[in-house]
């Protein structure tokens, strides 16, 4: 134990303790604090919150509405062709992919702004979009990105896939969009579903 009283104040990190106070481990109030401490921690990792109970349950329902596992996701940016009334409109999202289709999912802005120009000629409408597109009618699949390391940190902007795919109708789409974060791992199940 360490005697940390300075003159009625001390670094908020510690105790005050008096050292006479310490006769040994189990008489230590430090010890005591800081066990009880751990015993609280321990406690408190094993549970997990109610935000990564609300994550888990989530990708449950997800996975149960596909019918199988979600190997990656993260958030990213379309940058266009992904909404059929505005293909060039850029929408913020999550992507996913599992064994057969990458997923896109944009969820509607909902905050006190949007609420505010609802009504205005700048509101724009701003509505769930869920596209998947089946790895096996991808045409080709390629990941953009800088050549050199220094130009990826410096550049600001992310390396962005561009996918072409056949509709089921048999036409041709194109989407553009960029992750913010795995991007190898995206590209490597998408790469390997198309075999």
């Amino acid at each position: 134990c360490v005697d940390s009283v300075d003159s009625g104040r001390f670094h908020p990190l510690t105790i005050p303790v008096h050292l006479a106070a310490c006769t040994g481990p189990s008489n230590c109030p430090v010890a005591a604090a800081a066990t009880q401490l751990d015993v609280w921690y321990s406690a408190r990792m094993a549970a997990p919150s109610q935000e990564e109970q609300q994550v888990k349950a989530f990708w449950d329902r997800t996975e149960a509405e596909l019918g199988e596992e979600v190997i990656a996701y993260t958030m990213g940016k379309g940058l266009s062709g992904w909404s059929a009334d505005e293909p060039q409109r850029e929408l913020w999202g999550l992507f996913f992919v599992t064994e057969r289709a990458l997923y896109f999912r944009h969820f509607p802005a909902r905050h006190w702004l949007s609420s505010m120009v609802a009504g205005s000629a700048l509101s724009v409408k701003d509505e769930e979009i869920y596209v998947a597109i089946p790895i096996d009618r991808m045409r080709s699949v390629a990941l953009q990105q800088h050549r050199s390391l220094l130009k990826r940190l410096l550049s600001g902007h992310p390396s962005e896939f561009l996918i072409e795919y056949r509709e089921a109708d048999g036409s041709l789409n194109t989407v553009r969009f960029f992750l913010e974060a795995k991007s190898e791992a995206f590209l490597n199940v998408i790469e390997g579903g198309r075999g």
